[in-house]
């Protein structure tokens, strides 16, 4: 299953394999909104949100995290992307970036 007919099937009805297999489909797609040329991508873990583990062309790595629609509200979201600004901004290493799409 692949491209535009893997997103029709309802989420919730998928097995396991495809539900991952999906989020990574969507994973793709959202780093088509960064400046970032993707090397590797790979699922890293699942908890409420999914994590993926992204390698770029010039070997730098990140972390994209993949939430469903709905999951959190558009407020919830800016407050939690300036708790990561504010904690980035109070460490000596940098570990925590957000990075803004196209």
């Amino acid at each position: 299953m692949g491209g535009m007919s893997m997103l029709l099937k309802q989420f919730s009805n998928l097995s396991r394999r495809q539900k991952l297999a999906r989020l990574r489909f969507i994973a793709q797609k959202a780093m088509d909104h960064y400046h970032i040329e993707v090397s590797d991508l790979r699922f890293y873990a699942e908890h409420s949100n999914a994590l993926f583990s992204v390698v770029a062309a010039d070997g730098r790595k990140y972390l994209l995290k993949v939430t469903r629609p709905g999951d959190h509200s558009y407020e919830e979201t800016l407050a939690a992307l300036e708790w990561l600004r504010f904690v980035n901004a109070a460490v000596q290493v940098h570990i925590i970036r957000v990075g803004p799409t196209r």
